[in-house]
């Protein structure tokens, strides 16, 4: 089992390890964000799951018909309803320490909240909305010893989205296309603005559990998702098949890189050992199937400008092998110039220019580095700090994926690969398990030596072992306290004996 989640390195969305033990069944490993009491994916002794985010139509906005002589008041199946109002006093601090109170309108429609614009009053519907259940949901799951047990937390359905990647020591995997689609009727535009003056368009059940996307144990062996389409899950007939679907689901059919290159090696490989299963998740090519190779073919047929600058970023587009390990000399002008249009696309904007973003990112290059075959790791860098700053391959969508953001000519990762953890279990149903973090543990204390000790994992691409045994646990044990107990002396005596554990232990 591989997962991989995507998300920024810094900031309340940044992933960091735990392991949750109890004496009441809890036995857990994985991440979770910043005041998270349970771990959000991870794997217990008997089972794991992964989420990626899919895109799902699960809110709608409704048009309200305002009566003319009471500006509070909707229509709602021919009769005039009273909005719920309330204020909402927020404080907001300006300059130098003063503080500024602003009053906010609340209001409420039977569809759910509402608001004025300059255009008329709008509600929003979205799924989920009246369910505060999503932890005890992840609770479950991870105290589930067992497919039908942890499937019955699932189908509790307190998370409405996200696509999920199951394992267990049995051998069962299994992808959801987790969603929680509202049973609406026919006849309406669900993707534009819904009257709102009749119950007809106000739906209030949702569709049942069975009628989602879902693999249960393909004979390929295999499933995968990296914010793909529920389509291609796997190699072979158990793939769900978009018909079976109604439009008004939402469901993406768009195929990212990583997807591509999933199905191309794990696809690809009939007998695949842990070694290569390891090495393909860290895979650093360009699927010639992907969107990448299309706009590449795009640039390469345009009329050839002038530009005798351009005309050597084109040479060394030609050149390019699609791969992004820190040697490549074609890279920079390959991702420097897609990733902004790959982004555009998947954000649904304005695509830019090709050939002139090309140009743009050619000159860039030539007026940094006085050259436009800078190795790829020159560029693309991992800075932690003021000690750290390496280079590092991977790329924007790749299955070992790196975004980073401009500055001074370098592309600083910010994003992407954050924490990797495989799991497996052998014949006998015990599970091993190996770790990353693109960091380490100590995600905000700059004085720990936690702060980055991970760092050159991260970069030669290698992960740590995961204790989930006590015995192991203390053998590489480099503090021990309780909550609220930090000052007792058996505290300070640990907080001053020096570290025997190497330094990706925590």
């Amino acid at each position: 089992m591989n997962l991989n989640s995507h998300q920024p390195w810094t900031g309340p969305v940044a992933w960091y390890e735990a392991h949750l033990h109890s004496n009441e069944g809890l036995d857990i490993v994985g991440g979770v964000f910043p005041g998270s009491p349970v771990v959000l994916h991870g794997h217990n002794r008997d089972l794991g799951w992964a989420h990626t985010v899919n895109h799902p139509d699960l809110a709608d906005v409704y048009d309200l018909e305002m009566n003319p002589d009471n500006p509070n008041q909707y229509k709602f199946d021919g009769k005039w309803r009273d909005l719920e109002r309330g204020n909402a006093k927020i404080t907001v601090r300006l300059w130098m320490g003063f503080k500024w109170t602003f009053n906010r309108e609340l209001l409420w429609s039977v569809h759910g909240p509402a608001i004025r614009t300059k255009r008329g009053v709008y509600a929003v519907r979205y799924a989920g909305m009246d369910c505060l259940r999503q932890v005890e949901q992840w609770y479950r799951m991870g105290k589930a010893r067992d497919f039908d047990e942890w499937l019955a937390a699932v189908r509790e359905r307190a998370v409405p989205s996200f696509n999920i990647g199951y394992a267990d020591k049995a051998g069962n995997i299994y992808y959801l296309y987790n969603a929680l689609f509202p049973k609406r009727k026919e006849g309406y535009d669900w993707k534009g603005h819904v009257p709102g003056n009749t119950s007809d368009s106000l739906w209030t059940e949702y569709e049942p559990f069975e009628k989602l996307p879902q693999v249960k144990n393909p004979v390929s062996g295999f499933i995968q998702n990296c914010n793909s389409t529920p389509f291609q899950t796997t190699i072979g007939p158990e793939n769900p098949k978009p018909e079976d679907f109604p439009p008004a689901y939402g469901i993406e059919t768009g195929m990212t890189n990583r997807a591509c290159r999933a199905l191309e090696l794990y696809g690809g490989d009939n007998s695949i050992t842990a070694e290569a299963f390891l090495k393909y998740k860290f895979d650093i090519e360009y699927s010639r199937k992907s969107q990448v190779n299309e706009l590449v073919q795009q640039i390469l047929a345009m009329p050839v400008p002038d530009d005798p600058v351009v005309r050597e970023a084109l040479e060394l587009l030609k050149a390019w092998d699609f791969r992004t390990d820190e040697k490549n000399r074609s890279a920079a002008i390959a991702v420097l110039t897609l990733e902004p249009v790959i982004r555009a696309s998947m954000s649904d904007q304005a695509l830019p220019d090709l050939m002139k973003t090309l140009q743009e990112k050619a000159h860039l290059l030539k007026d940094k580095y006085g050259k436009l075959d800078v190795e790829w790791g020159i560029l693309n860098r991992m800075k932690r700090g003021d000690k750290v700053d390496i280079p590092l391959c991977g790329g924007p969508d790749c299955l070992h994926a790196v975004y980073g953001k401009l500055e001074d000519g370098h592309l600083i990762g910010n994003a992407g690969d954050c924490y990797v953890l495989v799991a497996e279990w052998d014949k006998e149903g015990r599970v091993s398990s190996k770790s990353l973090h693109q960091f380490g543990s100590a995600t905000t204390d700059e004085n720990s030596p936690h702060f980055s000790d991970q760092t050159e994992l991260f970069r030669d691409c290698k992960m740590k072992e995961v204790w989930m045994d006590e015995r192991d646990i203390r053998a590489n044990l480099e503090k021990e306290y309780r909550p609220g107990g930090e000052n007792s002396a058996e505290a300070a005596r640990h907080a001053q004996e020096k570290p025997k554990t190497p330094p990706d232990a925590r």
